[in-house]
């Protein structure tokens, strides 16, 4: 995982790299402990609380000489106890690619946290899908990716937990129309000279410009829509990528162009750290407002 936590903020996610480590740290016990005469560099998951150890921290480990940390199934001195059904339930352990589509237990912890995420706090979710995408999203557009998602009980799925929530969200549902969806300033100068079947307008909102989509005149029964795919994950977990795609067919199938295409290198510890700050303030003020 690229992500750690600490006692003093158990659950917030830090993005893992050596001098954040040492500042959150101070290097001091019970992070930094020696064991069999080597110094070991240990943290907390920011999912399970469970104990995770440090590789490539000063000596390479691995022939990729990337930090990363892992699960560590045993109890660290007044640091954390491991925890085996922790460990089960946690969203962190053993990533997977979306497209295997394992599904996880019916029974299992992450599902209720996934719909509990979507349910609850939907705008935040779309909002970092919009500002990693650079689509602004129609309701209806986002209706049916809500019904696909439901339709193919994405909440399920164990390559999905809430680091990769927002672009999980719509990896797995099918394409989608853009159309009736606005596009911000990147997407739209690379692909307002190569679309032969669409024109754009653009708008501005509090300083920000964005542009609408909208069928040139020979051009109404056309079609463009975008997906995600090439879900890609690093050797030890510490990236994850997924491509966007945007395409443009007439409708009888007789023309075909890709438009558009960037790779999305997503960081979801600032959505973790985001939603979990939300909820305790839900709670703090559930707590007091009757």
């Amino acid at each position: 995982m690229n992500v750690f936590s600490l006692k003093k903020s158990k659950g917030y996610a830090y993005p893992l790299t050596k001098p954040k480590y040492d500042k959150e740290t101070n290097k001091e016990h019970p992070y930094l402990q020696e064991i069999n005469g080597k110094t070991q560099a240990f943290a907390l998951c920011p999912a399970c609380h469970n104990p995770v150890i440090l590789v490539n921290r000063i000596v390479p480990q691995t022939k990729s000489n990337t930090l990363y940390a892992k699960h560590c199934k045993y109890n660290v001195t007044d640091l954390a106890n491991y925890d085996q059904n922790s460990y089960e339930n946690c969203s962190l352990a053993n990533p997977t690619n979306f497209d295997e589509k394992i599904k996880r237990p019916l029974n299992h912890a992450t599902n209720d946290i996934i719909k509990d995420a979507i349910r609850n706090h939907f705008d935040l979710l779309i909002y970092h899908l919009e500002s990693a995408t650079g689509i602004l999203f129609s309701e209806k557009v986002l209706r049916q990716i809500l019904k696909d998602f439901e339709s193919c009980q994405g909440y399920f799925y164990h390559s999905i937990n809430l680091f990769n929530l927002p672009i999980a969200f719509l990896y797995v549902v099918k394409s989608q129309d853009l159309s009736s969806c606005k596009i911000n300033s990147d997407i739209y100068n690379k692909i307002n000279i190569k679309s032969k079947l669409f024109t754009f307008q653009s708008n501005s909102n509090f300083g920000k410009t964005n542009f609408s989509i909208i069928p040139k005149n020979n051009s109404l029964n056309s079609n463009i829509s975008f997906y995600l795919y090439d879900h890609t994950l690093s050797t030890e977990y510490t990236e994850e990528s997924v491509t966007l795609c945007i395409i443009e067919k007439t409708s009888n199938g007789s023309y075909e162009k890709t438009l558009f295409e960037k790779v999305i290198n997503f960081d979801g510890a600032y959505y973790v750290n985001t939603l979990n700050k939300r909820n305790k303030s839900n709670s703090l003020a559930r707590s007091i407002i009757t």
